[in-house]
């Protein structure tokens, strides 16, 4: 079994748990996995995650390039409001090689 193959037996069982906690019949819900940006290093994972799950909720397109810097950044004017943008250059250098 391969990993795809190992992901989705997976995702098959959790469903099938999922629709017998709450009648939700999620095992009926089509699985596919869509075309996507594909990690490159061993240390963005979540700022990905979390790009690809705001897209995916905006309709946006996910298999698009872009600057991992730019988007680290937003996520931490999203996360620390104000602050973060109106004391940039102070703040840049304490969090975490944003």
């Amino acid at each position: 079994m391969n990993g795809n193959d190992r992901l989705r037996s997976l995702i098959e069982n959790i469903s099938q748990l999922i629709d017998v906690k709450t009648g939700w019949k999620c095992t009926e819900w089509p699985c596919a996995e869509p075309l996507h940006y594909h990690q490159e290093d061993g240390y963005n994972c979540g700022v990905i995650i979390c790009l690809f799950a705001r897209w995916l909720a905006e309709g946006l397109d996910y298999n698009r390039k872009f600057s991992m810097r730019l988007e680290r950044e937003r996520m931490a004017c999203t996360l620390l409001g104000s602050y973060y943008s109106d004391r940039y250059d102070e703040v840049w250098s304490a969090l975490c090689l944003i």
